[in-house]
């Protein structure tokens, strides 16, 4: 943790703000030296100026994604050939230096001191709504009264609340928003994921300061959820007594009846659907995984080059996968609406193609690879890269079976999707792709076999994150700078 807090990345910073990808790739794969900053931690020391900086939201997305991905590449096993162990070592240069370009001229705007002024804090004793904080932080959001929320929040941080509190707060206050144009809870779960990287501590504010404007946005909810909204509402709906419960979860009770409901009927059936199941024993955990699961089965609905449909169903995939985290945060009352909204979401999604790449991989699919991990993982890479998703989906059926790591196919899929400009359409591809895979390697908190046994279902997260890998468009110039300068690297070391 040390050399987290302490490691120099002046030089790093010096080159995201000239603008010098030359020099910035120099210096990200300098870090990764023997010994040096873990990759996540990079990645959050940059995305504090960042976050100074403001700006549209998805930038920050991806540099959270890139530390994850990142971090899951450093298990990919190394080869037999010479050097394998040094290149393996560099490759996570590839997600930094695509999530450092994304925040790019964040990090212009918001490296230079002094930082703008946040509104003074309000804290929670100097609020007197009957309901509190959240109570008065939920009217300032109705209200989108942008600096009474800060206020609000910066209340919580002022008073040492702990930082889990603030963010319960935050999720309860976005249970019901789900709009077209933007992602407001994706944006606060991901806001918690850099702060986690980043320690938290003194490093609340500029993530109050750039998050706040992204939730108030005037945006109208997406259609299903007023639906939703009144389905909570309603008392016999309430999901209070979820929190007293003492019994063991029952997570085969969020298993496939729980998802052909979601899938099939209007938003109120998605809605009860979830409510059954945590009736029948599931915990909120094991709903939201299930209801990512239906997500992505969804996902591969979507016809081969249909792009739009594809990153719709990727974003509400990544909005599950998002409440399958809030639920792994906190426990309060507060935020278990959330699972109605879920629901809601891949209940409205809605196709009439149907996609060739199946659950299942055509007999015909090509095996390569042999059975050592490190060269199934490598065809897999090279399948993936050249959008051929039905062959790298049987590499990584095949690759599973044989009992590797799931971590490190995580870490190839990201490597694939790393491969995509980040400032251009690949924004989106190195964050969805993250969220896929991530639900992929978390399922074991559905109950069953271990995720190397492939429980039921699970295999439409595997399908869906290859798909993501795989058929998302983007330019691959930076790609191309990185493994050209961490060839050179390797060939004169």
């Amino acid at each position: 943790m040390v050399a987290a807090v302490h490691a120099d990345i002046s030089l790093l910073l010096d080159a995201l703000s000239a603008g010098d990808e030359a020099r910035l790739i120099d210096e990200t794969i300098e870090l990764l030296g023997p010994g040096k900053v873990p990759p996540a931690h990079i990645a959050a020391r940059v995305a504090i100026p960042a976050a100074w900086g403001g700006g549209d939201g998805h930038p920050l997305m991806v540099l959270g994604a890139a530390g994850k991905i990142a971090e899951w590449m450093r298990a990919i096993p190394a080869g037999p050939e010479p050097g394998a162990e040094q290149e393996i070592r560099l490759q996570p240069a590839l997600p930094l230096v695509q999530g450092f370009m994304a925040v790019a001229d964040r990090v212009r705007v918001g490296l230079p001191e002094p930082h703008p002024d946040l509104p003074p804090p309000l804290t929670p004793f100097e609020i007197t709504a009957p309901g509190g904080a959240l109570e008065a932080l939920r009217e300032a959001f109705t209200n989108r009264d942008t600096r009474r929320f800060a206020s609000i929040l910066m209340g919580y941080y002022r008073t040492g609340t702990d930082y889990r509190a603030l963010m319960t707060s935050l999720y309860a206050v976005l249970a019901h928003r789900y709009t077209a144009s933007d992602h407001a809870l994706i944006f606060a779960v991901g806001s918690a994921r850099v702060l986690d990287m980043a320690d938290w501590g003194v490093r609340v504010p500029p993530l109050i300061y750039w998050l706040v404007p992204l939730l108030m946005t005037a945006d109208p909810d997406e259609a299903f959820v007023e639906p939703a909204r009144q389905f909570a509402a309603t008392p016999d709906h309430d999901l209070a007594w979820v929190a007293k419960r003492l019994a063991v979860a029952k997570e085969d009770a969020a298993g496939p009846a729980l998802r052909r409901a979601v899938l099939a009927g209007d938003t109120a059936a998605a809605c009860a659907a979830v409510l059954a199941a945590l009736r029948a024993g599931a915990s909120t955990r094991g709903v939201a995984s299930g209801l990512s699961l239906a997500a992505a089965e969804r996902l591969l609905t979507v016809a081969p080059g249909d792009t739009d449909s594809l990153l719709r169903a990727g974003h509400a995939l990544q909005y599950t996968h998002a409440v399958h985290r809030v639920m792994r945060q906190t426990q309060d009352v507060a935020v278990y609406p959330l699972l109605y909204t879920a629901a809601a979401a891949v209940n409205a999604l809605r196709t009439a193609s149907v996609t060739a790449l199946a659950n299942t991989a055509p007999a015909s699919a090509p095996l390569s690879g042999g059975l050592i991990a490190a060269a199934l993982l490598r065809s897999l890479e090279q399948q993936a890269s050249q959008g051929d998703a039905i062959a790298a989906l049987a590499t990584a059926r095949r690759y599973i079976q044989m009992g590797h790591s799931p971590r490190s196919l995580a870490g190839v899929l990201g490597n694939v999707a790393s491969q995509r400009d980040a400032r251009t359409q690949g924004q989106h591809t190195l964050p969805l792709v993250a969220a896929a895979a991530e639900e992929y390697l978390e399922q074991p908190d559905f109950g069953g076999p271990s995720v190397t046994n492939q429980p039921a279902g699970q295999s439409a997260l595997l399908s869906a994150a290859v798909r993501l890998a795989s058929e998302l468009p983007g330019d691959t110039a930076v790609a191309g700078h990185v493994a050209r300068v961490i060839a050179r690297r390797l060939a004169s070391a």
